[in-house]
Order: structure tokens, then sequence, then C-alpha cells
């Protein structure tokens, strides 16, 4: 039986200057940008993209203006344990990562200190509760011009036999789109004699998000699959195996021609139709350029 989802939580972030130097001689970004000014070295300002997600592992890379300054000794320390937990740092010539846990509901502070122990950075997390969790075919991402393209998948999931496939994985709090990876927990049965299902994560329009992947080997049955964060149950989702004698066409999509480019190639995707038009994923497909 499906539970409602309350008690998940999120953690939002304010980031507050405490460098003596002034503020922007410190800046700080996560890792949820993977393209654009956001994720590069040497950008001027900071990059969050909160609220993150109860159970996500974010990297926050803090640059200070010096970018030949040397940051051995210099740590990150969460205020409240309960809320989030610095479970990584790596100091290194140029920047200073850590790797922060989000576990509970709260506020907290994210503290940089430098070599001597002085404060140089601060980040307030704020946590809120998120109730919904979406997939989208990541294929579709390959072709589409940008996210809003990409249609939620609702329906139960039917993957050929022998193949896979994978989504992309957004949670939201009540509108608000929810960030960091590592957050989705999959429930297995047991015995388990379903598709293959396991979670990676990846860029996608220039955000890291989570997937996840199905493989379904010849043999395998249909499963109800339960997708949960911090043991609240989110998703319920049917995955049927299909003969892939079963598909009666496919349908083909394509990136814009205008983003062709010379050395850049233009990305095809195909998805499987049955005889009532169910979309079938991991279908096989064979391409012959004339």
């Amino acid at each position: 039986m499906m539970r409602h989802a309350v008690g998940l939580v999120v953690v939002a972030a304010m980031v507050l200057g405490c460098n003596p130097s002034g503020p922007s001689m410190v800046r700080i970004r996560d890792n949820v940008e993977t393209q654009g000014p956001g994720a590069r070295l040497g950008s001027t300002g900071d990059s969050l993209h909160g609220p993150y997600a109860l159970g996500a592992t974010v990297s926050f890379t803090v640059e200070h203006a010096n970018i030949l300054l040397d940051h051995s000794g210099w740590t990150a320390e969460a205020q409240d344990v309960a809320v989030a937990v610095v479970v990584a740092s790596t100091p290194e010539k140029g920047t200073f990562k850590t790797d922060v846990r989000m576990t509970g509901e709260g506020q907290t502070t994210l503290r940089i200190l430098d070599g001597s122990g002085k404060l140089v950075r601060v980040a307030v997390l704020q946590v809120l509760a998120p109730n919904i969790m979406r997939f989208y075919p990541a294929g579709r991402i390959f072709t589409a011009n940008s996210e809003a393209d990409v249609p939620e998948h609702i329906a139960p999931i039917l993957i050929a036999a022998g193949g896979k496939t994978s989504f992309m994985v957004r949670m939201f709090a009540n509108g608000d789109e929810l960030w960091g990876t590592g957050g989705v927990t999959i429930v297995n049965n047991s015995p388990d004699t379903g598709p293959t299902t396991r979670l990676d994560s990846g860029p996608a329009f220039g955000l890291r998000r989570d997937f996840i992947v199905m493989e379904a080997p010849n043999g395998t049955s249909a499963v109800t699959r339960q997708f949960a964060a911090n043991n609240v149950t989110l998703r319920l989702m049917d995955v049927n195996v299909v003969d892939p004698a079963a598909i009666t066409g496919l349908a083909v999509f394509k990136q814009d021609d205008g983003q062709a480019d010379n050395d850049t190639p233009l990305v095809v995707a195909a998805e499987g139709r049955d005889a009532n038009g169910a979309t079938v994923f991991g279908a096989p497909a064979r391409w012959e350029l004339g």
C-alpha cells in the first residue's frame, strides 16, 4: 500500500558572505549545473540551486578570487548534523570541495573555514517538505530542444525483452523543484524476477539529474516497482516485459536541424509502439542511411 508522501524534506540554500576581504573574494557553487557560467571555474558570483532533496548528496565548490591560493587546511562543517552532514572535503590549490548529505528537517548552516580556522563563507540551509516524483523518458532528452519538450511518462512502463531503457527523475515540493542526486530509493521485491532497476546520475540540459535505469534480460517477468525517498513511497510503477514480436511500429524523434554544425552529430531516437499505440521502451532498432 502506498503511503502518503509526508516527512520527506528538502533544503533551500541562502549564502552569506563572511570573508573580511569582502564577499566577492570567496565564491561558492553547487554541482547542479554541469555547463554554463555556474559550472565554470573562475566565474563570478555564487551559483546555488536549492532547495535540495532530503537524502541527496550535493557537492559544493568554494573558490577564492586568488586562483593560486592554497586551500590546504580548509574545512567545512554543518551546524546541525540532524539537517545536513559533511561527508567528505578535498582541499585543492585553487578550490575547496565538500560533499554534503541532506539528512533531516529544519535549518542549519554550512560553514567554510580557512586553514587558520577563520570563518570565510556561510550557507544557510532551510528544510521543506516535497511530495511529487516524476519520470521522463531519457531518450527524448537527446532530441528535445528544452526540458519542457520532454513529456512526463505516467502509464505503466513497457520494456522489450532483452532491452534497456532509462528515465530522468524529477522531484517537487508543491511546485518547487528539488535538487541533488542520490535521494531516490528503489524498493526491489524479494524474490525479484522483474527487470533489473538501478539509480544513476548524469547531465540533462546542463543540469545534474537522477536517472532510473532498467534492463529486461530474456526470462524477466512483470513487476510493480516502488520508488521512495526518506522511506516514503512516492511512486508505484507497473513494469511489463513485452515480446519484441509485439512491436508493430517505431516512433522516431530527431534533433532540430538548426542545431546541425560541422563535426557535431545530430541525435535520432526511436521508441517502439505496440498494436494499441502504447510505447515500448528498449525496442530493437536498426538504422540504414540512404
